[in-house]
């Protein structure tokens, strides 16, 4: 049964022997430098694409057969010859390979070249070209070169300078001065209704040509009061007549009207004109075009400015140095008619590229509506990529895009300067490559490599470009365990020798991470990793290596892994021995043991003194409660406070910002910027909010927006300027905690990698300091980070970690998920409180390796806070305990007679609780 192969290029196999060349672009002086360089070969012009006959380069091939290698100029991208006759750039092939025979039956025309975007192109012997047809001899002169001609006499000499003007102001028009102000002003009133259109454009109208007629006729007699003045002056000194102040006057009236008069036909006219047009576009598109008329921002601006006219001018509507565009006129009109004629001329462009006609399509989108994003869009549909790269290069800027245009319209040499430009070094020599210049190849290549930090994309230019596995091993190697891509230079590393099928490299390897020194950090990520690689290895002795050293880093890790992680190792052991189900129960029951050992080990509560804390309520107020708000947080910063709450609804996240018990300004998170639960607020000093927000794109990273006192008397329309005031914050923001002097911000990195940075509220950086740790190592829910000079405190989960210059002090295990910490001011010693559902625990410091219970209940959410002169209280909704300080025992308790949601220091000596209702009390 024969199957019909469509004829198609691949990378070729083997070296080959450059015998053709083609020369890009529509330079005729280039062309003529190549073919005189090269006589003895045959010449034939290459189209610019598919549907365009335009010149798009030279195509050169030996008039004879053979094997000789040739050597073109740099621009000339070489090209072998397959069976006599087809031309193929120089690293490509034909596939499928034809017989000689076959090639002898399919191959009917005298050339062909194999165009990398337009495809095969067919040549006649007739349509080779010779040099001599490029030149074209000058057109003959009436005149003979050979006999001299007498020159231009001289100029007569210059005597003396004079400002030529009429004798008097009623000559300056001649006759037609006798038609000014003639008309019946009751004839002008009877074709105001034809002139709607033109009222609107009226005050526009005059412009350029109007202040021109203006200016002109200022200098000669004066305009409106200043010239009547000046007027008035002369006839005061010339006479008691006064025939000077009244003549200018009069003409200057007679002058005024009839201007009036003459930009009125022009409007009128230009309304006739736009109406016809309208019709014309509506029943005869193709003629329509012609006439069509530019709006504004259209066109080239380079064109200049044409003299005012009534009449639409007749134009090519064919994007391109065809076109033949001169100096523009600019019409003023109304924002009705804009809006008419733009509707037709983006429906018109739509139709244009229905039907194929992406020339057309460009022209309307290009000069008729100015939209140059469009126009280049529709070019590279037709694939008219020259064009395109010229219209993003010199109009929209845009080099990655021309250099792409270019890449993909075959004109390599042209792209590899963009891309050079644009120092995306690799991708020049990817092109260098295919042009066949393989030294320079190598040089990009190198280039690329030059002064760059990433390991991965160093190892794949020096396995997959340079063919230099051997350095490419190497880089990996080195960025494993300790770099921030550790896990994914190690499966890369196992990824090039399993290519290599260096099975035996690879087995010595794995043994090598049988060791706790070259494993990843966390735990987690090592055994995920291990699992990756093992899927990915065909040797069985590998395979079983592998998953020996993941089982026995799991079972490392369960013996100190927090309680929320012992699902996550047990997933991974599903996966490496899915068959093995007793080996994944007694892992958990192991680690269930581990837990309780933990929680057995937390010491027992501080027990509370008996009796009630004597405070008293001195001040309350109440905050805005409509549309349903639910508040949840209340943060106190001197005489400012900072309330947060949710409308129940819409979910929509509510600040509302005051001092005292007066309301100074609200904000609202709105829906194209929501604020993510997981990040808290912050009130700075000044009345300055941190407040949260979730970007509006499709990763939806969380970032901070800075909001000032006047943002909350005042809230802008777009969140966009409270972002841009902490644009400085790395853009995958997990926690912030701000102090006096600057702020620690907790933030994953592009590898999922976890940094830890300290920065000035200005957003100079001062130091950063890499955990060991990835995202995939956090549990879901809130992160919550609190800080005390160099000590950060970090909560995920049920896991708190306290990091002491920049490393991991210990790993405080509590039996619930945290919350939220809560530390000691600056002037007070370092404490710091975790609370959990129901509770309160004192984090240990020190050698200390035990939380204290300072509170116990049995609501769902507890909290706690620091006072001024030292107390500390701890409860949740409905009581409380208040301790002096934690090392001695409770003052007594108090019990709500309302549901609290958040304590508060409120100056030295008080307290400042919220209620869900919206109320805060204020107590001594």
């Amino acid at each position: 049964m024969p199957i019909s192969l469509p004829l198609r290029m691949i990378p070729a196999t083997a070296p080959r022997v450059p015998r053709a060349g083609f020369l890009p672009g529509s330079d005729v002086a280039a062309w003529l430098e190549e073919m005189a360089r090269h006589p003895e070969m045959k010449f034939f012009i290459v189209p610019g694409s598919a549907e365009d006959l335009e010149p798009g380069g030279l195509l050169m091939v030996p008039a004879t057969s053979g094997n000789t290698p040739v050597s073109f100029g740099p621009r000339v991208q070489p090209a072998a010859m397959e069976h006599g006759c087809v031309a193929v750039p120089l690293s490509m092939q034909l596939d499928p390979q034809m017989t000689r025979e076959e090639a002898e039956r399919m191959l009917n025309y005298t050339c062909y070249f194999f165009h990398p975007s337009i495809g095969l192109i067919a040549f006649e012997e007739s349509d080779a070209i010779l040099p001599e047809a490029l030149v074209v001899p000058p057109l003959p002169t009436s005149v003979s070169w050979m006999h001299a001609m007498p020159g231009r006499p001289p100029l007569p000499e210059l005597q003396h300078v004079a400002l030529a003007l009429p004798p008097d102001f009623d000559s300056l028009f001649g006759e037609a001065s006798e038609d000014i102000g003639s008309s019946n002003p009751k004839d002008l009133q009877r074709d105001a209704g034809k002139g709607a259109w033109a009222k609107d454009a009226m005050g526009k109208a005059i412009g350029s040509f109007g202040s021109w007629i203006m200016s002109g006729f200022s200098k000669l007699g004066g305009s409106g009061e200043g010239g009547r003045e000046s007027d008035a002056s002369q006839g005061q000194q010339g006479g008691a007549g006064g025939k000077g102040a009244k003549r200018p006057s009069q003409l200057w009236n007679k002058i005024q009207n009839w201007t009036a008069e003459q930009f009125k036909k022009l409007q009128l006219q230009r309304e006739g004109e736009i109406q016809r047009l309208l019709k014309l576009l509506e029943k005869d598109p193709e003629n329509g075009l012609r006439y069509a008329l530019p709006l504004g921002g259209g066109g080239d601006a380079s064109r200049g400015i044409a003299p005012p006219s009534g009449k639409l001018g007749l134009r090519n509507p064919t994007f391109g140095a065809r076109g033949g565009w001169g100096p523009a006129d600019i019409w003023n009109l109304s924002e009705h008619t804009q809006w008419a004629l733009r509707q037709k001329y983006f429906d018109l462009a739509n139709r244009e590229l229905a039907m194929g006609h992406f020339d057309r399509a460009a022209y309307i989108f290009a000069h008729l509506l100015g939209d140059w994003h469009a126009a280049a869009g529709a070019l590279v549909r037709g694939k008219r990529f020259q064009e395109a790269a010229r219209i993003y290069e010199e109009k929209l800027n845009n080099k990655p895009l021309a250099a792409k245009c270019l890449e993909d319209g075959g004109l390599l040499a042209e792209a590899v300067l963009l891309y050079a430009d644009l120092e995306r070094h690799e991708k020049c020599g990817d092109l260098l490559r295919l042009l066949g210049r393989e030294r320079d190849a190598v040089a990009a290549y190198n280039r690329a490599l030059s002064g760059s930090t990433d390991r991965i994309h160093d190892a794949r230019i020096l396995y997959e470009k340079l063919h230099q596995p051997g350095l490419a091993v190497a880089v990996l190697a080195s960025g494993w365990p300790g770099s921030s891509q550790a896990r994914a230079c190690l499966e890369t590393h196992f990824e090039y020798l399993h290519r290599l099928e260096a099975h035996e490299d690879a087995l010595t390897l794995t043994m090598q991470l049988s060791e706790a020194r070259n494993q990843l950090q966390p735990p987690l990520e090592m055994a995920r990793a291990l699992h990756a690689i093992r899927e990915k290895q065909s040797d069985a002795r590998v395979r079983e290596r592998l998953g020996t050293v993941a089982i026995t880093t799991i079972g490392r890790a369960l013996k100190a892994c927090a309680p929320g992680q012992v699902h996550d190792f047990t997933m991974v052991l599903h996966q490496i021995e899915p068959s093995d189900l007793l080996l994944r129960r007694d892992a958990v029951r192991y680690a269930e043991d581990r837990v309780r050992e933990v929680s057995s080990s937390i010491r027992p509560p501080l027990r509370p003194a008996k009796g009630s804390v004597p405070l008293t309520l001195i001040h309350q107020w109440s905050l805005q409660r409509e549309g349903g708000i639910e508040w949840n947080r209340f943060l106190t910063s001197g005489d400012s406070w900072l309330a947060r709450g949710s409308h129940g609804r819409s979910q929509q996240e509510l600040w509302m910002l005051g001092s005292g018990d007066k309301t100074m300004g609200r904000l609202t998170s709105g829906t194209s910027w929501p604020s993510p639960q997981r990040l808290q607020p912050h009130l700075l000093r000044d009345s300055t909010a941190w407040l949260p927000f979730l970007r509006p794109d499709p990763a939806e990273a969380a970032c901070y927006g800075c909001a000032r006192l006047d943002d909350f008397r005042n809230p802008p329309v777009s969140r966009d300027l409270l972002i841009s005031r902490l644009a400085w914050m790395p853009p995958a923001v997990i926690a912030v905690f701000p102090t006096k002097d600057g702020v620690w911000v907790l933030h994953a990195r592009e590898r999922g990698t976890i940094d830890l940075s300290y920065s000035t509220h200005e957003g100079k950086l001062r130091r950063t300091y890499a955990l060991g740790m990835t995202q995939g190592d956090l549990p879901g829910g809130p992160v919550q980070m609190v800080a005390h000079g160099e000590q950060v405190f970090i909560s995920a989960g049920t896991t708190v970690v306290h990091v002491v210059n920049g490393r991991v002090d210990k790993e405080i295990e509590l039996n619930g998920s945290v919350l939220r910490l809560d530390i000691a001011p600056p002037t007070q010693s370092l404490t710091v409180l975790a609370s959990l559902p129901g509770q309160v625990f004192l984090l240990p410091l020190g050698e200390s390796t035990d939380p204290v219970r300072v509170f116990s209940g049995a609501e769902a959410h507890s909290y706690a806070a620091f006072l001024g002169d030292g107390r500390i209280i701890a409860g949740d909704s409905k009581s409380a305990l208040m301790y002096q300080s934690l090392s001695s025992k409770a003052l007594g308790s108090m019990t709500h007679a309302f549901a609290a949601v958040d304590y508060a220091p409120w100056s030295v000596d008080s307290l400042a609780i919220l209620a869900a209702d919206g109320v805060v009390r204020i107590y001594r």
